[in-house]
Formats: structure tokens, C-alpha cells, sequence
């Protein structure tokens, strides 16, 4: 019996390493065609479109780094800390989604952040993934256009400890009650639009791993809906809490 799960598993690893292998050429090719196209960009003026392609190469990157790490199969996700600047990494990935999605949709995208938030240690690839995803959630919401709130708040304190607050919030329909009650289990949502239960789960693991908490809940208007006396859904808020440990070299 052991040895047959052995083998299973060293069949499973076998095609992992087949489906990385398959997933780094066209990735190879993506960042060849952005080097040529960054080069050609040298002597250009256009400092934003160089900026945005500097942006699209890291982002390949990063691909590059979650496929390997995939490839590798780890029980759980290794967690690198680095000296992360959470507001410039907000400020990039809306410039990413801004040209790509937003416009396209019709979404608007609100960014308060706090100034004084300083260089923390944490894990800028989780960083980035959890936003991502809760991002793509809202923008999946809002098929008709909207708008995303994203705020930074320092010094948040929360049993005694000192966090950084990381808010995510939009105009869409908010979550539905099957998935708000179990909103960070595995569950699949059955509706296009809806915020993914099992998307949910995935980034509470990372902030898990980053030793912050997450939270989720419906925004309400204050109007009364005449069929059931409740108030009106008027969105949907995630709010992160990230430990505030200071960067030192």
C-alpha cells in the first residue's frame, strides 16, 4: 500500500515538473518580446510606457517564481521577507490593472494612502497575490463598471499589537449569504460575479502566513429594500491587518 502511494506521488511529481517545463516556454518567449521591446523604448521619451513595461517584467517574474514553486510542491508556502514599501506596491498594481482592466470596464479606482506608513518586513510576492486576487474578485463583481476603494491606514492596533491596515473595497452587489457564511472555506462560487469563496481561502492562507488576519463583509447604503425590510448591499470591504515589523538591514 505505501509503496503504491510513493509511486502516485512520484507520478504526480513527474507531470508537475512536465506542466513547469510547458509553462516556461511562453514564458520565455513574454520576456524576450518585453526586452526587445524595452530596448527599443530606450531612447524614447515616453517615461510612462517604459515604467509600465518594467512593471509587466516584473510581473512575469513573479509568474516564473510562483510556477517553480509549484514545481517544487512544498506542505507550505515559503514565506521570503524582504523590505516591502506597501503603498508603492498598491501604486504599482493599479497602474497594471488601470491600463488593462479598469478602463476597459469602466471602473474607477479611489486610492487613499497613508504617507507615513514606513518600509515593513514581509513578503512582497504574497503582497502581491493577495491584491491581485481581491482586485480581480471586485472587478469580476462589477461586469457593468463601478468603483474600487483602496486605503492604507498606519498604527492599527488590534489585541495589543501594532498592524498595518490594508483595505479593499467596491460598488458591486456584494457577497452572497451562502458564501459570506463560510467566506474563507474552499468553497466554489456558482454565479459569475461573485466574490470566490475558493480564491478567499487561498489568500487567508497567505495572510495566514504572513501573521496578519483578514476579514470580510457586505457595505450597506442605509436604504430600507421594501420587499424584505433589510438595507440595501452597496458592496463588499476586505480589510488586512499586516504585523507593523519594521525593516532593518
Amino acid at each position: 500500500m505505501q509503496s503504491a502511494i510513493e509511486e502516485e506521488k512520484s507520478l504526480q511529481s513527474l507531470e508537475i515538473r512536465k506542466l513547469v517545463h510547458e509553462a516556461n516556454n511562453p514564458l520565455s518567449v513574454i520576456r524576450n518580446y518585453l526586452q526587445v521591446l524595452s530596448l527599443k523604448m530606450t531612447d524614447s521619451k515616453d517615461t510612462k510606457l517604459q515604467g509600465q513595461l518594467d512593471i509587466l517584467m516584473e510581473e512575469v517574474e513573479r509568474v516564473g517564481q510562483i510556477i517553480l514553486k509549484i514545481r517544487d510542491t512544498p506542505d507550505k508556502t515559503d514565506i521570503i521577507n524582504n523590505q516591502v514599501n506597501l503603498n508603492a506596491l498598491v501604486q504599482s498594481l493599479v497602474s497594471i490593472f488601470q491600463e488593462s482592466l479598469f478602463i476597459k470596464t469602466g471602473i474607477i479606482a479611489n486610492i487613499n494612502l497613508d504617507k507615513s506608513i514606513p518600509l515593513i518586513e514581509s513578503d512582497s510576492n504574497s503582497l502581491k497575490q493577495i491584491l491581485t486576487n481581491l482586485l480581480k474578485n471586485a472587478i469580476e463583481a462589477m461586469p457593468d463598471g463601478g468603483e474600487i476603494n483602496i486605503k492604507t491606514r498606519d498604527y492599527v492596533n488590534y489585541n495589543g499589537k501594532q498592524f498595518i491596515e490594508l483595505s479593499i473595497s467596491d460598488t458591486g452587489p456584494g457577497i452572497p449569504n451562502k458564501i459570506l457564511t463560510n467566506l474563507f472555506n474552499p468553497v466554489k462560487s456558482t454565479k459569475p460575479g461573485e466574490h470566490s469563496g475558493l480564491g478567499l481561502s487561498i489568500i487567508k492562507n497567505l495572510v495566514n502566513d504572513l501573521g496578519g488576519t483578514i476579514s470580510g463583509s457586505n457595505l450597506y447604503s442605509g436604504q430600507l429594500l421594501a420587499d424584505s425590510g433589510r438595507q440595501k448591499v452597496n458592496g463588499a470591504e476586505f480589510l488586512i491587518l499586516l504585523p507593523r515589523r519594521l525593516f532593518h538591514e
